[in-house]
C-alpha cells in the first residue's frame, strides 16, 4: 500500500495515483479535508499497539501495510458541519492538525518528503545558508524591514535589484465585494525606484539580491540520486524576463539539459543536506556561463516540465515509492 497525500484540485497527486496503480501498486489517496468527518486515523500504544486509517466505507488500513508516502499536497482538516461555533470549529481543526502533524512519526516507511523536513527546508534564509555552505553561488542577499538596511545594502551594489517574497508569492484582496487575486513574484526595481519607495519596507519583511541578468534558467528537479534539470529560455519573451511564473508557454522554449557533474553533485547534496527525498532547485545561468543558486521549492510542481520535456521525473518518483 502506498499512501498519497492529496486533495482534490491536486493535478500532480491525481497523476501519480494513475501511474502507481498502473505498475500494480494499491493507493490510498488520504485527503486531511475529510478529517474528521469522514476518515477515522488511530493510533494506539499497549494492547494493539499501531496504526491505522479507518475509510468512510468502513474498510481498515493498517499502519504497517503501507511501505512509502507521497506527500503531495495538504488540504486543512475540516470541523463537522453540524457544528455551528466557530470557535469550538477552529478548536478541532487545530487538535486535528496536531495530530495529523505526528504521521511522520506513526507511519514508519520511506516519505518522499518528510512534512517536518519539507516545513524546515521551504525557509528561504534557511535554505540560502545551506546552499552558499556548499559552495553554490549565491547572490549578495538581505532580507530585512528596514528601510535603512535597504539603502546600505543598495548603494553598496550599485545596480538593480530583485525584490522577493519570503514564502507566498500572491494575495487574495477583497474589492467591492469580489476577491481578487495578485501575484507577487520576483519584480526587478533600479535603484531610484526602490529608494522613493522605501519607507513601505517597514511594513513587512522582503528579500533583496542584487539581480543577476540571465541568459536562461535552470528547473532542476531532485529524485534522491537524480537531478533532472530542464533549461527555460525566459529571456525569450517580456512577460517571463524577470519571472518565469510569469507563464508564457507557447513563446518560452523549454528543453532537456546536461548539468557539469560538479552542479549535479551539489544539487543531490542540497536535498540530502535539506532533510528531503525531493526538491525543485531554480537556479540562473548568466550570460557569461555563471550558474547562479536562487531557491529550492521543497514540494514544487515538475508536470509542465515532464510534458514540454520528455524527462522521466514521474516515473522516477513512482520507482522510489514502490521501492
Amino acid at each position: 500500500m502506498i499512501v498519497v497525500i492529496t486533495h482534490q484540485r491536486d493535478a500532480h497527486g491525481k497523476h501519480m495515483i494513475e501511474l502507481l496503480r498502473e505498475h500494480g501498486e494499491m493507493v490510498f489517496p488520504l485527503n486531511y479535508a475529510l478529517y474528521p468527518q469522514e476518515l477515522g486515523i488511530g493510533f494506539s500504544l499497549g494492547s494493539g499497539d499501531g496504526f491505522s486509517f479507518r475509510l468512510p466505507d468502513g474498510t481498515q488500513i493498517e499502519g504497517q501495510a503501507v511501505k512509502s508516502v507521497l506527500n503531495r499536497r495538504r488540504a486543512e482538516p475540516e470541523a463537522p458541519n453540524s457544528i455551528r461555533d466557530q470557535r469550538i470549529r477552529d478548536y478541532i481543526v487545530r487538535e486535528s492538525t496536531s495530530f495529523l502533524d505526528a504521521l511522520p512519526h506513526l507511519l514508519d516507511c520511506f516519505w518522499l518528503s518528510n512534512p517536518d523536513a519539507v516545513r524546515v527546508a521551504s525557509r528561504k534564509p534557511h535554505q540560502l545558508v545551506v546552499a552558499q555552505r556548499i559552495g553554490f553561488v549565491v547572490p549578495p542577499t538581505l532580507i530585512t524591514n528596514s528601510p535603512e538596511d535597504v539603502e546600505s545594502f543598495v548603494a553598496k551594489l550599485g545596480g538593480d535589484v530583485a525584490c522577493k517574497t519570503l514564502w507566498t508569492p500572491g494575495i487574495t484582496l477583497e474589492r467591492e465585494g469580489e476577491e481578487t487575486g495578485i501575484a507577487l513574484y520576483t519584480k526587478r526595481l533600479a535603484r531610484e525606484e526602490l529608494l522613493k519607495n522605501l519607507p513601505r519596507v517597514q511594513n513587512c519583511p522582503m528579500i533583496f539580491q542584487q539581480y543577476v541578468e540571465k541568459a536562461f534558467e535552470l528547473r532542476i528537479t531532485v529524485v534522491e540520486e537524480l537531478a533532472f534539470a530542464c533549461a527555460i529560455y525566459s529571456q525569450a519573451t517580456e512577460t517571463t524576463r524577470e519571472d518565469w511564473r510569469n507563464y508564457d508557454i507557447a513563446r518560452t522554449p523549454h528543453k532537456q539539459y546536461q548539468l557539469p557533474s560538479g552542479l549535479h553533485a551539489k544539487c543531490i547534496q542540497l536535498v540530502k543536506e535539506l532533510g528531503l527525498s525531493f526538491g525543485c532547485i531554480d537556479m540562473i545561468v548568466t550570460p557569461e556561463g555563471e550558474y547562479v543558486f536562487l531557491e529550492i521549492n521543497p514540494n514544487g510542481q515538475w508536470l509542465w516540465i515532464e510534458h514540454l520535456t520528455g524527462l522521466p521525473i514521474s516515473e522516477t518518483m513512482v520507482q522510489a515509492l514502490m521501492r
